[in-house]
């Protein structure tokens, strides 16, 4: 995470543990609440609000 466009950078939570073939393949920050998004194969979506500590499903097929 970093709060000064990326110069500092602070590890706060992590991807979904999720490996093999499910592995997440793109994240994005969700500028409007510094929201993690990870897109997953099979158009699965997960969201943490936490900094990564904890994940929902956004969007299941």
């Amino acid at each position: 995470m970093s709060v000064n466009q990326g110069q500092d950078q602070t590890h706060t939570g992590g991807s979904p543990s999720i490996t093999g073939p499910q592995a997440v393949r793109q994240m994005m920050v969700d500028r409007s609440d510094g929201s993690l998004i990870a897109f997953l194969p099979d158009n699965l979506i997960l969201r943490s609000a936490d900094e990564g500590k904890s994940w929902k499903i956004v969007k299941d097929n």
